[in-house]
């Protein structure tokens, strides 16, 4: 302090002394013979001694020993200078005067800097000194960094710190457990410290200039009960079958370990520590689980078996598989099957196999119906096709012949042995696949088999159309492109077996509402089959092609029904102009009902129509409309509750190995069925009485397979219904894969354009499905524009190899999800501009699908977009109100001078929006892109609600 007012009575002298101090000059001189003028003198200052003034002022702020913040002036009072610092060592003391206490002693040079008038730069240095920290204090930070190191199961070895800033030494001990060990600082615990638990201490000692400082850690490990149990199950040795009778398995295991023992197969009986197994006529595969535990932990041991045929059952199982079979009147193209394959295990029995067999008192007359049966089958013969009609040869127990057209779902009855196109409706330029049943007079009939009847059809050696590809256009239509199908001139369309329309191909797309198909507001799967037809001179019709596809109509307001119980069925009056109705369950699950349903005005829908499985429901209905309305508002709501009964399982389960198809006869009422593998845990449900087994992809076996059907049936109750959910039936199939079965595809990849995979030997195409529409190709690679596909996509696929025969094909790949996000480019908030030779362009790149560019009705006229940049363009999509173009084409440019056609699009004029995805074959450079429209498909010009050009983001 005294310092300090040292400094102020310094500056305060030193000011009167520059204002003159007490002399008075102005006083005239004594010896002056008169008076004269007086006069002013400044005296002159010494800017030396000022700047010396502000050095100590300066100094004085810091003080000789610093050990916390200090305050660095920017200013002296009384002096007009802006003082600025800097600090040698910065970290030690900053420019703004904070402290941090350095590890060492040490002295900071601190420098202050200022201006004083014309003086020029001037430095000050300050050398404050600065304590560091003690021994102990530095011990005190080595002791606060270190930290318990952490032991447990999976920590069981590592590294000990042994280095520090300070270059204080780091020791480490560790006492208290054989188990514990330290090596050249490395620090291990045994596995047994885990297995019986343990105690132990980790030291460490921190010195420094002969200062000394200890930490101990303390661990307890306690027992690790899963590490013990895998210690006993690794010690169990998988046990012994027996003669495939027995196994004698373990009970106990390392560490008091219990084990207790249970199987895949309910037949299978486990006695203590003996498990013994029943006789099946075909191998099988059998699984044991030991559950093995301890006081806390639990884990299982699992063991397969493959375990042979018994001679005995295999008979046993013969004989009562043809007893089985139905009788000789009610046996079906679909008995076939069985029979067949109980004819070819009877010739196949060996020696031993025989003996029993023929030991039966029933033998012969088991192998009397099988013959029996075997006659059944009648083959039809003198197949005789011409465009006209197809003819064979008569069978003499025959009244009748039933004929179905199995690619169209149709059957016809005929009185003779000729079938008759034209009498039917049938298109005569087509082949069709087809079945024939002979009839007799007891109508129990004879199956007519043979290649010779799975076609009908004019036998032209015209070249086919190409087989349908299509796209499918959400629930409104489907497209192609008509320059794909050469010779072609029409399209057929059947729906559900029955044909809708037959439309010249050259209009490129099917509208399900035009043409009769679409009947809901809600989507509605529909069969379809689609096929090319050809002009008869250069090419003869495509092949059939199946397709479901979810179709969707419209309707206006209708009145809400009221629906009730009654009887079983769910009830309500029928409403003027409607088509339709809609059952809604629970909120997610609709149900639709042709307007037809209805008796007496009153529509009755039978709860076992709505599929249900058991349990409590709400219900509402509305009234549908397809005619450009809208449908009705929902009904209030119903309480429904279905109980459950548990019925016998499906018969005659079998199975075919050429094809790995499995069957079994239909359950009346069912509205589907289950299908379970439990040693694999497969399931699936199957709507008909068939199933690939190749969708499981099962490797060769054996495999018990269970097959469960639900049927709906009526109850007495008003709201009430019984769901009868059948028992398991059981069969158990042996999986032979064919030597030729082809390999599976593998790695497959994909990107903007196609997808591709390594190919198969020997492979004669392959089936590529993609969000469950199937294609196929002849090569290991599928092009998404060639197949119609959009590239703006987002696809699940998969792919089988297709060998010479079905029995050839592989099993599916693993499926691949293959997405692509083009982004829109040409949006006005992407920087894009449009201009058309009539009309708002900008209209069409708004990001408004209401508001639309629409040109003058002349042909041609044009709209350009001209983006914010060059981009690689790789599609676009053209939303067009019903005023379209029938033709046009795409150009682009890179400097709007030079122009290159990238597309060109036709198809027959018609009043009708649509969506236009352009695909282009190759990417291309571009800023500006044109739609040049050359002709309308109206007679008013052209209108587009939205306009889009597709780059890859990123």
């Amino acid at each position: 302090m005294k310092k300090y007012l040292k400094l102020l009575v310094a500056g305060l002298v030193f000011v009167l002394a520059a204002c003159g101090g007490g002399n008075d000059n102005s006083k005239p001189t004594p010896s002056s013979p008169k008076p004269s003028t007086p006069s002013v003198s400044t005296p002159t200052e010494n800017i030396g001694e000022t700047m010396s003034k502000i050095d100590a002022a300066i100094k004085a702020y810091v003080p000789e020993v610093v050990d916390g913040d200090i305050t660095l002036p920017t200013s002296i009072e009384g002096y007009d200078i802006v003082i600025s610092w800097h600090s040698q060592s910065p970290d030690v003391i900053s420019t703004e005067g904070k402290y941090t206490k350095p590890l060492n002693d040490t002295t900071v040079i601190l420098t202050a800097t200022y201006e004083y008038k014309d003086s020029g730069v001037h430095k000050v240095e300050v050398k404050p000194t600065v304590y560091g920290y003690t021994d102990e204090e530095k011990l005190d930070l080595v002791k606060g960094e270190m930290s318990k190191p952490e032991i447990d199961a999976t920590h069981t070895s590592f590294t000990l710190i042994t280095e520090n800033d300070l270059n204080a030494t780091i020791t480490w001990e560790v006492s208290g457990s054989e188990y514990a060990t330290i090596n050249e600082n490395t620090f291990s615990l045994a596995e047994e410290a885990f297995l019986n638990g343990a105690s132990f201490e980790l030291k460490v000692t921190i010195e420094l200039n002969e200062k000394t400082a200890e930490v101990i850690y303390e661990y307890e490990i306690a027992i690790d009960y899963s590490l013990r149990l895998a210690k006993a199950k690794a010690e169990i040795a998988k046990p012994e079958l027996v003669d495939n009778k027995e196994i004698t398995v373990p009970l106990t295991g390392l560490y008091d370990s219990t084990i207790t023992w249970s199987t895949n197969d309910e037949e299978v009986v486990i006695e203590e520590d003996k498990i013994t197994l029943p006789a099946r006529a075909e191998e099988w595969t059998l699984v044991i689980t030991g559950a093995i535990a301890n006081e806390e932990a639990n884990n299982t041991l699992t063991f397969d078996y493959v375990v042979a045929a018994d001679d005995g059952a295999i008979v046993a199982a013969l004989v009562e598989e043809i007893e089985a079979l139905p009788l000789w009147g009610d046996a079906t193209l679909e008995d076939k099957v069985a029979i067949d394959a109980a004819k070819a295990k009877l010739d196949n029995l060996t020696d031993a196999q025989v003996a029993i067999f023929e030991g039966l008192e029933t033998s012969g007359e088991l192998t009397e119906k099988l013959e029996s049966l075997l006659g059944k089958y009648i083959e039809i013969r003198g197949v005789v096709l011409s465009e006209e009609k197809a003819t064979w040869e008569e069978v003499e127990v025959a009244t009748g012949y039933e004929i179905t057209f199995t690619d169209l779902g149709k059957t016809f009855t005929v009185a003779t042995n000729e079938f008759v196109y034209a009498d039917y409706g049938m298109p005569t330029d087509t082949k069709y696949n087809v079945e024939i049943n002979v009839l007799t007079g007891d109508a129990t009939g004879y199956i007519g088999v043979g290649e010779a009847i799975t076609i009908f059809g004019n036998p032209s050696e015209l070249p086919q159309v190409s087989d349908p590809v299509i796209t499918l256009n959400g629930t409104e239509s489907f497209t192609w492109d008509p320059a794909a199908y050469e010779g072609a001139t029409a399209v057929r369309v059947y729906a559900d077996g029955v044909l809708r329309r037959e439309i010249p191909v050259e209009l490129g797309f099917y509208s399900y509402r035009f043409n009769g198909i679409a009947d809901s507001v809600t989507p509605v799967d529909k069969e379809l089959v689609i096929q090319f037809v050809g002009n008869g001179t250069t090419h003869q019709s495509s092949n059939f092609y199946k397709v479901t596809a979810s179709v969707q109509g419209a309707g206006f307001a209708l009145n809400t029904p009221y629906p009730y119980f009654s009887n079983g069925s769910i009830r309500f009056a029928s409403t003027d102009y409607n088509e339709g109705y809609e059952v809604r369950i629970d909120d997610f699950r609709s149900y639709y009902t042709e307007y037809g349903v209805r008796t007496n005005g009153a529509i009755y829908i039978p709860v076992e129509d709505l599929g249900l499985e058991a349990g409590t429901y709400t219900l509402k209905v509305k009234t549908m409309s397809d005619n450009g309305g809208t449908p009705s508002e929902w009904s209030h709501e119903l309480q429904l509750t279905i109980n459950e009964k548990v019925m016998e399982g499906p018969a005659n389960v079998a199975y075919d190995n050429d094809t790995l198809a499995l069957s079994w006869d239909v359950i009346e009422g069912a509205k589907f069925y289950t299908v379970k593998i439990p040693s694999t845990g497969y399931e699936t449900i199957v709507t008909t009485n068939s199933f690939d087994l190749s969708l499981a992809e099962l490797t060769n076996g054996t495999y018990d397979i269970e097959v469960s059907a639900y049927v709906f049936a009526i109850g007495e109750t008003t709201g009430q219904a019984i769901v009868d959910i059948t028992k398991n039936s059981n069969i158990n199939v042996e999986i032979n894969i064919s030597a030729t079965k082809l390999a599976k595809p593998t790695n497959l990849a994909a990107n903007y354009s196609e997808i591709t995979w390594d190919a198969v030997e020997n492979a004669v195409g392959y089936e590529v499905v993609i969000n469950g529409q199937s294609y196929e190709v002849a090569t290991n690679s599928f092009k998404f524009i060639e197949n119609n596909l959009s590239m703006k996509f987002d696809y699940s696929v998969k792919v089988k190899a297709l060998g010479a025969t079905i029995a050839d094909n592989s099993f599916f790949s693993e499926e691949i999800k293959v997405k692509y996000d083009l982004v829109n480019i040409a949006t006005l908030a992407n920087g894009a501009l449009a201009e058309a030779s009539t009309g708002d362009g900008l209209a069409a790149i708004d990001g408004n699908d209401g508001s639309r560019w629409e040109s003058e009705q002349v042909d041609p006229q044009y709209i350009t977009v001209t983006l914010k940049e060059v981009y690689t363009i790789y599609g676009l999509h053209v939303f067009w109100e019903g005023a379209n173009a029938a033709e046009y084409n795409v150009e682009v440019s890179v400097d709007g001078v030079e122009w290159v056609k990238v597309y060109d699009y036709k198809t027959t004029p018609f009043q009708q929006a649509r969506h236009d995805y352009l695909d282009l074959d190759e990417p291309v450079e571009a800023k500006y892109v044109r739609i040049n429209g050359t002709k309308r498909g109206t007679q008013w010009g052209y209108s587009i609600f939205t306009l889009e050009v597709f780059t890859i983001e990123g």
